[in-house]
């Protein structure tokens, strides 16, 4: 139904748990070979810490400042003598994937002696640093559960989202919220009814293409109102045939073998809109 309402198909979310690339900020690194002067200058600028990456974009380790503080009091005047590059200086911090979830790290993190991470992608190469403050209190994902409400049901990691609204028609099995939200659960044969009822209550009229699937969503669930579950409400979504641009013909339509586009359970069927 997408194609034949050219629609794009949506972005897969298969997961919502805050991951370390969510807290992640960049930062520039530096070759092992930097002079070291270009390092304390930076760090004389305020960053907390300066990333060292290799040649092929991997990290090395972190110039920190008190790493420097034991060089210059070594060698007062003259750094970059004593210690020539980054590279003599460069510390080990613990490493984590952009993709790995914070809550897996939890204990980890609350324990380490460390106030900073780095972040590297799947093939292991340098992204950015991430804070432990902000990897402790990472931003959380706000959901809106459509034709579900259980957990069970949701994206993978829902449970370390914020739910902020419910459209749905099944049975209850929501999970507690912290504030309160809008809740809607009717009982009609689909959601897509409840979503053109939302769009009407506010005014907005759905472009073709989205009337098509929403118009389909109805026909599908309710089997073209032939469903024990269909109600008035969703025989009233009719009028969205009239946004289809083709006056909803041929979503349902007769077939020789007696199949329904559409709608297979219901044979014989011929869905005009009209």
């Amino acid at each position: 139904m997408l194609e034949r309402f050219k629609q794009t198909p949506p972005r897969l979310l298969s997961a919502v748990a805050p991951t370390f690339g969510h807290v992640t900020r960049p930062q520039a690194a530096l070759a092992p070979e930097t002079p070291l002067s270009q390092a304390m200058a930076r760090l004389a600028q305020g960053e907390p810490i300066v990333p060292v990456i290799d040649a092929e974009g991997k990290p090395t380790g972190v110039v920190t400042p008190l790493a420097l503080a034991r060089v210059y009091s070594l060698a007062i005047g003259n750094l970059d003598a004593f210690a020539p590059s980054c590279r003599s200086l460069v510390e080990a911090l613990p490493v984590f994937q952009a993709r790995d979830r914070i809550s897996d790290h939890r204990s980890f993190l609350m324990r380490s002696d460390s106030n900073e991470f780095i972040v590297v992608d799947d093939a292991g190469r340098y992204l950015g640093m991430a804070s432990q403050r902000h990897l402790l209190q990472p931003p959380r994902a706000r959901l809106i559960l459509v034709d579900h409400n259980e957990l069970s049901q949701a994206v993978n990691g829902a449970e370390e989202a914020d739910i902020v609204a419910v459209l749905d028609h099944h049975r209850l099995g929501n999970p507690p919220t912290a504030a309160p939200i809008p809740f809607v659960v009717d009982p009609v044969g689909s959601t897509s009814t409840l979503v053109a009822e939302q769009c009407r209550s506010h005014n907005l009229t759905p472009p073709e293409g989205l009337a098509g699937l929403l118009l389909s969503g109805v026909l599908s669930d309710t089997l073209v109102f032939r469903s024990p579950t269909a109600t008035e409400r969703d025989r009233g979504r009719r009028r969205l045939a009239g946004r289809t641009g083709r006056g909803g013909c041929g979503i349902v339509r007769r077939r020789p073998a007696g199949r329904c586009a559409g709608a297979e359970h219901a044979p014989g069927n011929r869905y005009c809109g009209r």
